[in-house]
């Protein structure tokens, strides 16, 4: 059965996304992504559309390139001029609260996959305690192994480098 990923978007480290949503539509069955930003103020800007379309220009650079991990990747992420509906905006500080809204919208917690690498420690345990309590018993995050931060290391972190072509994996894909 497919999955959505419900990716939470907080640092700013593109390539880190494009690590999780290319890992995800090739082994986790992903084949919608939605996004979930920091709630604000009205009339407060956050640059979160702007920051997911660079997401999206990372991705089609990597496409452009020849690099096959990357080329089917961008057909499951929603269209450019439809990105704000598939932005869903929750507290931050507690997103409990913020679960009936997440329910309403994906009333399928096992069709969820809910990525919090891109979080801080503490939006990342909140979430983690508050979902998996709610239902959603795939809360995820990428991990690049040690030797991917070692001075040996001489490729990218990204997805494309990280696995060989033996498809032995320099990172871990974990479910909390």
């Amino acid at each position: 059965m497919s999955k959505i990923l419900l990716l939470f978007i907080q640092i700013s480290t593109v390539d880190a996304y494009v690590n999780v949503i290319t890992h995800c539509v090739k082994h986790e069955d992903v084949k919608r992504v939605h996004f979930v930003g920091k709630e604000v103020l009205p009339g407060e800007e956050t640059g979160l559309e702007e920051f997911i379309l660079e997401i999206y220009k990372r991705l089609d650079e990597l496409s452009s390139q020849n690099i096959n991990e990357y080329r089917y990747v961008r057909e499951y992420l929603p269209p450019r001029n439809d990105i704000e509906t598939h932005i869903t905006r929750i507290d931050f500080l507690r997103p409990h609260t913020s679960l009936p809204k997440i329910r309403a919208l994906f009333p399928k917690a096992q069709d969820v996959i809910v990525d919090i690498t891109g979080t801080s420690k503490q939006l990342a345990i909140d979430v983690m305690t508050s979902f998996v309590a709610s239902g959603y018993q795939q809360v995820c995050h990428f991990v690049l192994h040690d030797k991917v931060y070692s001075s040996a290391w001489e490729k990218t972190k990204l997805y494309h480098d990280v696995v060989n072509d033996e498809g032995i994996r320099r990172y871990t894909y974990v479910n909390c």
